[in-house]
């Protein structure tokens, strides 16, 4: 539980503005992440990286996990599906000072992943999910340890409810939810009843919503019709990194007062800019 003060609390790291970047694969390198961060505030997490490749120390591997030096908050996110591997890969940034904060992927939708029983199908085995959440905050020591994840396989198979209670119960900083499931990969409209429902289930863990979010205004619904703790944003951004000015301009209106219905003039660059 956040009691600090601060928008979001990843262990002794206080975050002003409640944005998580969400990691893309071949997107957020550290380029796109220092682009995003010129315009607002919130925390930025690198591409994803698969814990057997990091313990091998490949070269794409240790690509993806470096940082530069004006990224404050180096944030890395580790996918695995063996409790082993992912500890000593949490065991490896955390003794070498690569990190500050480790998100694990348990959303992604992809079928080659999927269909090998990882990303978004991985909750579905609650005593594997539990093995490997509980392993890489263990690992971490002092280093703040997150989750994201899907509701779960597809509607038939929902699991976010007990994996979140199964992170927190591990003792991770914040549990994020993309409101869909994986079978429905990026398709219709995000579920953010579900947001809402695993905040009331999770009262004592910081929640975050992760689903179309396209616009500042999106965010600010989102925090008021869910109540979570923060919001995660992906797709929305993509070829528009001035959307986390209007995302911090909105949200320093929203701490001010949460049910202002000022409204935030978005960002539009000029041409000249958007070149830049």
């Amino acid at each position: 539980m956040n009691t600090s003060g601060a928008a979001l609390q990843y262990g002794d790291i206080a975050i002003a503005t409640p944005v998580v970047l969400a990691p893309m694969a071949g997107i957020t390198n550290t380029a796109f992440r220092r682009l995003c961060r010129e315009y607002g505030g919130g925390l930025y997490v690198s591409e994803m990286v698969t814990s057997r490749a990091l313990v091998e120390r490949t070269e794409e591997a240790m690509r993806l996990i470096g940082h530069h030096e004006s990224e404050d908050i180096r944030s890395v996110q580790l996918y695995g599906v063996d409790p082993k591997t992912i500890s000593e890969a949490v065991r490896m940034l955390v003794a070498e000072n690569r990190a500050d904060h480790i998100d694990l992927n348990f959303g992604c939708p992809v079928p080659k992943v999927t269909r090998k029983g990882g990303g978004a199908a991985l909750p579905y085995k609650q005593d594997l999910f539990a093995a490997i959440v509980n392993s890489a905050v263990k690992a971490a020591g002092n280093i703040p340890v997150s989750v994201k994840m899907r509701k779960g396989i597809d509607a038939d198979h929902l699991t976010f409810i007990e994996a979140g209670k199964s992170a927190r119960d591990a003792g991770v900083a914040a549990v994020a939810l993309h409101a869909r499931t994986a079978s429905e990969y990026y398709s219709g409209n995000a579920d953010w009843s579900a947001i809402h429902e695993l905040k009331d289930q999770l009262r004592d863990v910081q929640v975050l919503g992760n689903g179309d979010i396209w616009s500042a205004s999106d965010a600010i619904r989102m925090m008021r019709e869910t109540g979570c703790d923060g919001v995660v944003v992906g797709r929305g951004c993509l070829g528009r990194p001035w959307l986390f000015a209007d995302l911090q301009a909105a949200f320093e209106e929203y701490a001010k007062d949460p049910n202002s219905n000022k409204a935030i003039d978005p960002v539009q660059p000029t041409l000249g800019e958007v070149a830049r």
